[in-house]
């Protein structure tokens, strides 16, 4: 059935974890919140957006934000899907 709809073709898309903070504090993580030891970041929107530059040099077309479930939805909102798309299809002429 997939390749009767799909064909092929196997796509693939750019992971971009802006932040591993958590407020979860699931045993099996790694960037769990009583995790004293893992070395915290947030990435800001010129960042991001440098990420999917470089994603799109690197052929990925498409891109997944990744992140803590409160600050996800503020920085979805700010760096906005048809802004990268902007961005990128600006570099691409």
């Amino acid at each position: 059935m997939r390749e009767r709809v799909y064909g092929k073709d196997v796509y693939t898309r750019g992971l971009i974890e802006f932040t591993n903070y958590c407020k979860n504090d699931c045993y099996y993580c790694g960037i769990r919140r009583s995790n004293k030891n893992a070395s915290r970041y947030r990435l800001r929107r010129d960042e991001i957006l440098k990420c999917c530059r470089e994603g799109y040099s690197l052929g990925f077309r498409t891109f997944v934000l990744q992140g803590e479930r409160i600050r996800i939805i503020r920085t979805i909102c700010c760096v906005r899907s048809y802004r990268i798309y902007a961005l990128i299809s600006r570099n691409a002429l």
